[in-house]
C-alpha cells in the first residue's frame, strides 16, 4: 500500500524477493504487503526507521528578504528569497554584512498582490536537478553565504539537501550542509518584504 516497497520478484518457488527504498526523512514509516494466492491472503506490516536526526542549530532570523522575477526561463514562477542578518543595503541588494541563507523557489503561482509580493504558501524541497520544477529551490542559485562590512563575501557553504516550508504565520527553512553534519533550522515570522524585479529579468510576466 505504499510506494516504497516494490520490486517483487517470484522467480523463485516459495519465495517473493522484494526491494524497500531508503527512508529519506528522520521519522519511522510504515507499510503493508497483502499476499494472495489460491484463494489464501495475508498481510505483513512492515516499519522501517528513520534517518538519524542530526543535531540541530536553530536561527531566528531577523529579515526576510526578496526578489521576484516572473515566470523566468519560460516556466513557472520565480522567488528568490534571503533569510539575512541584515536588511538589504543602499542599492537594494542583499549584500550587507552578515549571514544569508539564499533560496531560489519556483512555484506554479503568481503573487496575489504585485504591491505586496510573498511567496506562495507551501512545502518547498531542494532540487539539485535544477529543472525550475513547481515545488522547488534550485541548488544552481541556492547557498549559503556570509559578507563583512565591506560586503565582500567571507564563508560559503552548499546546500546537500532541505525543505522550505511557507505559512501565513511562519516562513521555516530546515538545510543541511555539504561540508558539515548539522541541521540548520531558519525561522522568520511576520512581515517581510519582496522587490519586483520582473523588468531586470527580460520583461516577463
Amino acid at each position: 500500500n505504499v510506494e516504497w516497497i516494490g520490486s517483487f520478484d517470484y522467480s523463485q518457488m516459495g519465495k517473493i524477493g522484494y526491494k524497500i527504498e531508503a527512508n529519506p526523512t528522520y521519522d519511522a514509516r510504515e507499510g503493508v504487503v497483502t499476499i494472495s494466492y489460491d484463494g489464501v491472503s495475508t498481510q505483513i506490516q512492515f516499519t522501517q526507521a528513520g534517518q538519524d536526526r542530526p543535531e540541530e542549530v536553530k536561527i531566528e532570523a531577523p529579515y526576510l528578504l526578496g526578489h521576484y522575477y516572473g515566470d523566468y526561463a519560460g516556466y513557472n514562477y520565480n522567488y528568490y528569497l534571503v533569510f539575512s542578518e541584515s536588511d538589504y543595503d543602499a542599492s537594494g541588494t542583499f549584500l550587507r554584512e552578515g549571514y544569508k541563507f539564499f533560496l531560489d523557489i519556483y512555484s506554479e503561482e503568481r503573487p496575489e498582490d504585485y504591491n505586496n509580493i510573498r511567496v506562495p504558501n507551501g512545502v518547498y524541497t531542494f532540487n539539485p536537478d535544477n529543472d525550475g520544477r513547481a515545488g522547488t529551490f534550485l541548488e544552481s542559485f541556492s547557498i549559503y553565504e556570509e559578507y563583512d562590512s565591506t560586503g565582500m563575501e567571507v564563508a560559503e557553504h552548499p546546500y546537500e539537501s532541505g525543505t522550505l516550508t511557507i505559512t501565513d504565520d511562519l516562513v521555516k527553512l530546515e538545510i543541511k550542509f555539504i561540508d558539515e553534519p548539522n541541521l540548520y533550522v531558519v525561522t522568520y515570522s511576520g512581515d517581510y518584504s519582496m522587490q519586483d524585479r520582473r523588468s531586470e529579468a527580460g520583461g516577463i510576466y
